[in-house]
């Protein structure tokens, strides 16, 4: 029988990492929040912030356009793609070229 939380604690210790700069092992235990529940989206943003620390602006960009096709109406993740692109991105029904597709439920 598995915890259903599993996601958050993952999730949580990784913004713990980002907090004191241990920013491969926020990849590593956001990456394995993502396989318990790969749409919460603080796990998404978590991981775009480590990406982005590491230097791996493109991972960063591909988990902020993730988010946004599953959370649209996310002002934070909106607002950080838009700092971190300098761009705006298309709405989850604008299909735009290169968002990566919602996972199945």
């Amino acid at each position: 029988p598995g915890d259903d939380n599993r996601y958050i604690y993952f999730s949580n210790r990784a913004a713990c990492f980002n907090q004191v700069g241990e920013y491969t092992r926020a990849v590593e235990d956001c990456t394995i929040a993502l396989t318990y529940n790969a749409r919460f989206f603080k796990t998404l943003y978590r991981r775009a912030q480590a990406y982005e620390r590491l230097g791996k602006k493109a991972h960063a960009i591909a988990d902020l356009e993730q988010l946004l096709v599953l959370h649209p109406n996310n002002s934070q993740g909106r607002e950080y793609y838009n700092r971190i692109t300098g761009k705006v991105p298309a709405t989850a029904d604008g299909a735009a070229a290169g968002l990566l597709q919602p996972a199945p439920s």
